[in-house]
């Protein structure tokens, strides 16, 4: 007999309307009704025909998924006797170094900060910086020259011209560190050669909504299930030389000149900041999105007085009703009954059934 497995590199989740396959050696993704993608869960090592019966129920026909679930391998079907035969991914990672990435200004990116850096393990340096600092590049990539940490990013804090890039950061003083440049600013089309490329910035301020960084691959999955993906492993300093776990989160008050030494003392005695802990699960709205497996969400989650968590911006994806900002249909939190916000969460499920009803079965 013939049964249905799910390959293990393939996580099935569930968000509040609709249901995604991650299919992390590929980095895609693949959206499934909820429902199926529920009997799937519940189903490994169970017939075609007895799923298709399950699925039948909630108004689903498996004939119209299979194509696309056997063709992209997100099941397969086994003998029997065989279904037991493969192993479960480990799906826990322990991380020995206390952090991963740094990231600071480019003026306090000094040779002594950045060997303190280096002995704690770090292997990404992110340095902000502003078209007046451009002369401590050359200093600084001989530093980077001289220490392990393997690559390096530069964000620009200001808006400048696409044009202006190759004036500002000259390809002759790149570093085979350098992996990407990011600045604000639109219509950016110039790219670096070799392996550096230039990102933009979204400018987020007309539309008032966080626009979510979306990055699919086996590494954000797996600390995203434990993790707060964007500032787990990642320490912040400032321009003051306050150091911190998050951004406007500095918990250590140094001066730019003691620095390296207020920096060594803290990363001995560092624990896991509870910052860094706080997952996609933990956060409402977040919780009930199908995406948040793979969102790296630099917005700092506030507390509330019971102890659950909220971001203040709202997201420009509605996982209530699957539509982006941008589309057709969209309504924002409030417009469908959701209240989420410091003095807590509620959901009128009656008012986003109406409103999905609407947007989907007509």
């Amino acid at each position: 007999m013939q049964v249905i497995r799910i390959h293990e590199q393939v996580r099935l989740h569930t968000g509040y309307l609709r249901g995604i396959a991650y299919d992390l050696p590929r980095s895609a993704h693949h959206f499934l009704p909820k429902e199926l993608v529920s009997t799937l869960i519940e189903s490994q090592g169970v017939p075609l025909s007895t799923i298709e019966k399950r699925v039948r129920q909630a108004g689903i026909n498996l004939f119209d998924w299979l194509e696309l679930l056997e063709k992209e391998e997100l099941i397969f079907e086994c003998p029997a006797a065989f279904s037991n035969n493969f192993p479960k991914i480990d799906l826990v990672v322990e991380r020995p170094l206390l952090i991963d990435t740094a990231v600071l200004p480019l003026s306090l990116a000094r040779p002594d900060v950045l060997r303190v850096l280096e002995e704690a393990g770090c292997q990404h340096i992110a340095v902000r910086m502003i078209a007046r600092n451009k002369g401590l590049l050359r200093s600084f990539w001989q530093t980077m020259e001289s220490i392990s940490i393997t690559s390096v990013s530069i964000h620009l804090d200001e808006e400048v011209s696409p044009s202006l890039i190759a004036t500002l950061i000259p390809e002759r003083e790149l570093s085979p560190k350098l992996r990407f440049v990011s600045m604000k600013g639109s219509d950016i089309n110039p790219r670096f050669s070799g392996d550096v490329s230039l990102h933009q910035v979204p400018d987020r301020s007309s539309s008032g909504r966080y626009e979510p960084c979306l990055t699919l691959n086996q590494e954000v999955y797996m600390d995203a299930l434990r993790w707060n993906v964007y500032y787990n492993r990642k320490i912040f300093i400032d321009e003051k030389g306050r150091i911190g776990p998050g951004v406007n989160r500095s918990s250590i008050y140094s001066t730019p000149k003691a620095l390296a030494t207020a920096l060594s003392e803290h990363l001995n005695t560092m624990g896991k900041p509870a910052l860094w802990s706080v997952k996609k699960d933990d956060v409402t709205v977040c919780k009930d999105c199908e995406l948040k497996y793979m969102c790296v969400d630099p917005r700092v989650p506030d507390q509330r007085g019971n102890g659950t968590y909220f971001y203040k911006e709202e997201c420009a994806y509605n996982p209530y009703i699957s539509k982006w900002q941008d589309e057709v249909g969209y309504r924002g939190l409030p417009e469908c009954g959701i209240t989420n916000d410091s003095k807590g969460f509620t959901v009128d499920h009656q008012r986003i059934a109406a409103i999905n009803s609407k947007l989907w079965d007509e």
